[in-house]
């Protein structure tokens, strides 16, 4: 039996309707798409979702979005590690055994990888769908806990069970883009070094690429009101979910403000990954 999507009281009556909103326009979409203006009319709703939506929606729709998502599950599992997360390992990592948390999890890609080399891992998905496939990827032995929680949760209320001491950490598959503010990923950062005081931090994230056409108009209005600033690096796609675009100075912004030193691991067209590492002298969090 189908229920009605459960909100946090947090959540103004606008955040609600946003995400409702949002569902249905996402729902709707799946049928087929014959005409040409009714794509555009979906490419600048992608656009403009941005600006109705506040960071407080992200962790509601998010979820549900990427548990939808095959890739991210089952599928997922003969991937294995791509080129950037096996140069953190090989020129980052202690060779194992030991523990590595693996943040935004999804269905197992990155913990099934890094048990076949001999690590234990433990995991943070806040998709049930998602967390639910992961658990079945890796022998438990190999995959002591999969909590369900959010990178901004994990933020604000650590569990026990990854309390760690970690060996290292790998923010996985582009979710250091699932934080709306460069606040946030701050906050995210320097709670990670709680639990990993002294190995590298693996981040990777979605980078800015030029801006569509369709982009600018939609987004001329917003400059124009003077939106804020941080908005205009968020993105929507129907097919995936909310995300936030990162630039390498804006790394760079980020590991200056959790006390850190970056190393740029990858650039390419959508992708970016980076090592992080505790600046000499810096106290843990």
């Amino acid at each position: 039996m189908k229920q009605a999507p459960a909100y946090p009281s947090a959540l103004s009556h606008w955040d609600r309707l946003t995400v409702r909103l949002v569902r249905t326009v996402k729902r709707r979409y799946r049928l087929p798409v014959g005409r040409r203006n009714l794509g555009r009319l979906m490419r600048a709703w992608q656009e403009l979702v941005p600006f109705l939506i506040t960071p407080r929606v992200w962790d509601i729709h998010n979820p549900a979005a990427y548990g939808d998502l095959s890739e991210f599950g089952e599928r997922s599992w003969g991937k294995g590690l791509f080129e950037w997360e096996q140069e953190f390992l090989r020129e980052y990592c202690n060779k194992p055994p030991g523990n590595i948390l693996v943040t935004a999890a999804g269905g197992g890609r990155e913990a099934l990888a890094l048990a076949n080399l001999g690590y234990t891992i433990y995991a943070l998905e806040p998709s049930p769908v998602l967390a639910s496939i992961c658990r079945r990827a890796v022998p438990p032995e190999r995959l002591p806990e999969v909590v369900e929680m959010s990178h901004r949760e994990f933020t604000h209320s650590r569990p026990q069970s990854l309390a760690g001491p970690f060996e290292a950490v790998i923010v996985g598959w582009g979710s250091l883009s699932h934080l709306a503010t460069l606040d946030e990923a701050a906050a995210l950062i320097r709670a990670l070094r709680g639990v990993c005081p002294f190995g590298p931090i693996l981040i990777s994230y979605i980078r800015k690429i030029a801006d569509t056409r369709m982009r600018r108009l939609c987004q001329a209005p917003f400059r124009i009101l003077g939106a804020n600033r941080e908005r205009f690096d968020w993105a929507y796609r129907l097919r995936f979910a909310l995300f936030r675009k990162f630039d390498e100075d804006q790394i760079a912004m980020l590991a200056e403000r959790a006390g850190e030193e970056v190393r740029i691991l990858l650039c390419d067209n959508f992708q970016g990954a980076a090592v992080l590492v505790r600046r000499h002298g810096q106290s843990n969090a």
